[in-house]
């Protein structure tokens, strides 16, 4: 706990910056896009404090084996790796349309809303985990044991959900849908409501930022096929 605590010191800035971005994201992102040391060093801390809040999350729902400060570690690369391919990413749609985003630029902008995504699949994940927990304690517990045991594969708790599986009509099983819905809608309508900060940077057209839209999620789509391959076959950050 004392580790998790030592990061939380900057969170009354995070808090205001955060509050701003939710409050008005596309005006939030166009202002904190300029390319200075500045606003990309502010970017980069408020999606370092976002991964810690995530972990926090993440960490009251499902207890980690590993050290607080060695899984933040583990997180922030590969969700640092995550942050700079997405970055590239959007640079490449956008160049592809004709309307080119510095990539530093794109850099900052991906920073806040990779950093809201992260909550809001952590947020997610622990209330699909706390669901469980009060209501079939025993397959909570199962699954809790596996994620703490000291040589974990990922795939054994798919494995072992499939073979506890939850009725039809189950009030538990129907929870656990509504809350992967609403998650997948949150995040489908922050990355919409946000795209509209980079059509504001470049002076596009609507129709030529939706097309950069399609693009950039085609080339995502890689990427996220690589990520669920490599979660199947046992990585998983704990």
């Amino acid at each position: 706990m004392a580790d998790m605590l030592q990061y939380l010191k900057f969170i009354p800035n995070y808090a205001v910056d955060l509050i701003a971005l939710l409050l008005g994201p596309k005006r939030f992102l166009a202002t904190g896009s300029a390319v200075t040391p500045e606003n990309l060093t502010k970017a980069l801390l408020f999606f370092l404090i976002s991964s810690v809040i995530a972990l926090i999350v993440r960490s009251y729902a499902i207890e980690s084996p590993t050290d607080f400060t060695t899984l933040l570690m583990r997180s922030a690369l590969a969700w640092g790796a995550s942050l700079l391919v997405t970055a590239a990413l959007v640079a490449a749609s956008w160049a592809i349309v004709r309307r080119p985003v510095a990539i530093q630029a794109a850099l900052a902008v991906q920073a806040y809303i990779v950093a809201i995504v992260l909550i809001i699949l952590n947020v997610g994940t622990a209330a699909e985990i706390n669901l469980l927990a009060i209501n079939r304690p025993e397959l909570y517990d199962r699954i809790r044991a596996t994620y703490r045991a000291q040589q974990f594969d990922y795939s054994e708790v798919g494995r072992l959900t499939q073979s506890h599986p939850l009725p039809p009509g189950d009030p538990v099983a129907a929870g656990i849908e509504a809350i992967l819905l609403l998650t997948v809608a949150a995040i489908f309508v922050w990355l919409i409501v946000t795209w509209g900060a980079y059509r504001h940077l470049t002076g596009a057209s609507r129709v030529r930022s939706g097309l950069a839209f399609v693009v950039c999620f085609l080339l995502c789509m890689p990427m996220a096929l690589v990520g669920g391959l490599i979660t199947r076959h046992g990585f998983s950050l704990r």
